[in-house]
């Protein structure tokens, strides 16, 4: 019997891979042949222009050469699954490798720092544009109710896809440092430069809400923690734990607290910090230490335990619970208002989508700095219509099997 050979049709997943493959090799000779600059994303209006004209290619092509054996590939499975799977592995790579580009670096010479603006990513998009614009097209001609559900699901993704790639480059960051009573009207972009906003924010009082610190103990050379964090002790009254032989109890703690006359008193100040009262026995010595520890402040200084001439008990910083921002927002015409920013609730204003990025990590909650992101995506209503489609297509989907099963 012979042997089926390679290349021979009907293509299935080897050949549908290797198609796939060869695409992101191109890619990444592009990428190195331009020593790993990237593709510019097109702005508007070409990226407009290239949507339409996909739109318009796509149909005009299939009903011209709907039965050539490359359509009948590119609307077959193989074809979609070898696409699906190659654009996961660029997915899951942008998770593991940091999108930041380092000079001089492999990783950086392969696109592979910067994915979403790489050759092998835009080839390999590309790719799967195509085949999910020639199957829909397959599907919906010609046209029956029953195929609404796929049209919706299908033409959802492909609108998802293409709009996210090609509206990249009319995206538009901005940094802006906002501090206390000083309006700021300049937001900082990519390449460090000034850029006047359309709004200006001042910051009237920045809050933090954080975890209590936790025990530890610390190498007193290095600083290194000594303790997992099964062993570190919750610092809250009356919390005991043992830590390396060290029963240990906490007989205060303060969440605001200055040095005062040899001990933390418990004021909320500016510059106050955290301080525990701390006793600790130990299991085998009977030797006891009690005292203070503190992880201090920009106003205070930080306090250790000395357990011996190697170790110590300290306090770790405590880990941000969530923190939010109250602004003045001022607008060209004048209008003034009182708005607050927090963590992943963020303001719109005419385009514009503002994050709750930073704080000055120094100052901790007592910061008079606060760090506002400022995003603007014009094509993310497209997107949104996408997205929109596939939850109809879902819903009439779901309905339509209802329907069939009585």
């Amino acid at each position: 019997m012979d042997k089926k050979k390679t290349w021979q049709y009907p293509w299935s997943y080897k050949e549908s891979l290797i198609i796939g493959l060869g695409f992101i090799i191109i890619g990444f000779a592009l990428e190195i042949f331009t020593n790993g600059k990237g593709v510019q994303p097109p702005v508007f209006p070409y990226n407009l222009i290239l949507l339409l004209q996909l739109i318009i290619f796509i149909p005009t092509v299939y009903l011209f050469i709907k039965k050539h054996f490359f359509i009948q590939w590119i609307t077959s499975v193989p074809a979609a699954i070898s696409a699906v799977l190659l654009m996961a592995i660029f997915v899951l790579l942008m998770g593991f490798i940091p999108q930041q580009h380092v000079p001089g670096s492999l990783l950086s010479k392969l696109g592979l720092t910067h994915i979403f603006q790489s050759w092998p990513y835009l080839f390999i998009t590309f790719f799967l544009i195509l085949i999910l614009g020639f199957t829909i097209v397959k599907r919906i001609l010609p046209f029956s109710l029953k195929n609404i559900g796929f049209f919706l699901n299908h033409a959802g993704l492909w609108l998802i896809i293409t709009a996210a790639s090609l509206g990249a480059g009319d995206i538009e960051k901005r940094t802006i440092y906002c501090y206390k009573n000083y309006p700021a009207w300049f937001g900082i972009d990519k390449d460090e430069n000034k850029i006047e906003m359309p709004f200006a924010l001042e910051l009237t009082k920045f809050e933090i809400q954080e975890y209590n610190p936790e025990l530890v103990l610390i190498d007193n050379e290095t600083g290194k923690i000594l303790t997992t964090q099964k062993q570190n002790l919750f610092l809250k009254k009356g919390e005991k734990k043992i830590i390396s032989g060290w029963d240990v109890e906490v007989l205060d703690f303060y969440e605001y607290a200055i040095w005062f006359h040899n001990s933390f008193k418990p004021i909320k100040q500016f510059g106050a910090a955290p301080a525990a009262l701390i006793i600790a026995v130990n299991k085998e010595r009977k030797d006891t230490l009690k005292g203070w520890v503190s992880i201090g402040s920009y106003n205070e200084t930080p306090m250790l335990l000395s357990v011996d001439d190697k170790t110590s008990f300290a306090m770790t910083i405590p880990t941000p619970k969530k923190f939010h921002s109250k602004f003045k927002f001022y607008t060209p015409d004048q209008e003034i208002k009182k708005i607050d920013i927090e963590v992943n609730k963020p303001y719109f204003y005419k385009g514009w989508h503002l994050y709750q990025t930073g704080y000055d990590e120094k100052q901790g909650r007592w910061s008079s700095l606060s760090i506002i992101e400022a995003i603007k995506d014009p094509w993310l209503y497209v997107v949104f219509t996408g997205i929109y489609m596939l939850i109809a297509g879902s819903v009439f989907l779901f309905w339509q099997g209802k329907k069939v099963k009585k």
